[in-house]
């Protein structure tokens, strides 16, 4: 067996045990978080099919090598084709002149101090709401400017990385701090009334399956399916977003467990991946989402610039039409 032979099955049997490994049903935090690297394993199976003819063995053995890589393959063009533009559009375009609701989504970063910088952001570009996640007093001071362009707010803020603003220019008809699985991490509840129609948005940030946050998926899982419950039990006559860092990605079981629970769709199907975190590396991931009722339309959805934070911030405006 000659030496690139080895180093294609070992890159291969990594590769293949990884995406097999996420279809499990464990909540372990390295077996879930295999499931990010869904896109990351597709493109390196490729390659590594590509590099097939330089290994080639008529052994069985290396034939049933090459079966699993195409089903690895396969299940990892299944999960990510939706995320591109050959998918179609899962939230359609909006054909109208008249503006609509518009958001913006960003994780902070606790420890991050461009306070000027993120309100110098979202002053120029005017969003009607902005919901900043791992807020504490200093973020809250640091963006008083900003604070002072926006008269309705509702937060709870701490310093333990989950602590929650949401600021807007358009009067709150109800606003509510939720504790959907642990008092030490808020959600917020809001319904408002832009341009006639009724919204309901839910926001939302999970705990991380992550060593010294919780070594399981199963808290970060249950506040998610629960937001689902909210905002399933709300009346209908409400358009109903979910925003936030779910601290998952779109392609998720617990993602497409929601999306069939609420009947919200994905605006990221058909447009792109949009992947928000984190900013310093080149493996990134779509971890900040807003999920909305079908029946609305896009108006803009954009990953914002760099502002100092390990996320990217997220826009979009929404229309009910």
């Amino acid at each position: 067996m000659n030496l690139w032979l080895i180093v294609h099955l070992v890159f291969g049997v990594f590769a293949v045990v990884g995406v097999f490994l996420a279809m499990s049903t464990s909540k372990n935090w390295i077996i879930r978080g295999q499931m990010n690297f869904r896109w990351y394993y597709g493109l390196f199976i490729t390659l590594l099919i590509a590099a097939l003819p330089l290994v080639w063995s008529s052994t069985l053995l290396f034939h049933i090598y090459f079966l699993l890589l195409g089903m690895a393959w396969l299940v990892c063009l299944w999960t990510i084709l939706p995320f591109t533009i050959l998918h179609a559009k899962e939230i359609a375009k909006s054909k109208t002149a008249q503006s609509g609701l518009s958001m913006m989504v960003f994780n902070v970063l606790q420890d991050n101090e461009s306070y000027d910088a993120f309100s110098s952001l979202a002053l120029d570009i005017s969003p009607d709401l902005v919901l900043m996640m791992e807020t504490d007093q200093k973020w809250y001071d640091g963006v008083r400017a900003l604070r002072d362009d926006y008269p309705y707010e509702i937060h709870e803020l701490r310093d333990d990385t989950y602590g929650m603003l949401l600021i807007s220019r358009i009067p709150l008809d109800r606003a509510e701090v939720r504790h959907l699985v642990k008092k030490e991490i808020p959600s917020l509840e809001i319904c408002l009334t832009h341009n006639s129609h009724k919204y309901m948005i839910m926001c939302v940030h999970p705990e991380p399956p992550l060593p010294g946050e919780a070594l399981t998926s199963r808290p970060k899982d249950l506040e998610i399916l629960r937001a689902a419950n909210v905002l399933v039990d709300q009346d209908e006559s409400y358009a109903k977003l979910l925003i936030g860092d779910l601290n998952d990605v779109a392609w998720s079981q617990t993602s497409q467990t929601f999306k069939e629970l609420t009947g919200l769709g994905d605006p990221r199907v058909g447009r792109g991946m949009y992947n928000t975190f984190p900013t310093h590396k080149w493996i990134r991931f779509p971890l900040d989402h807003v999920f909305c009722s079908k029946y609305l339309k896009i108006k803009r959805f954009q990953r914002l610039p760099d502002v100092g934070s390990d996320h990217f911030p997220m826009l979009i405006e929404v229309s009910a039409e």
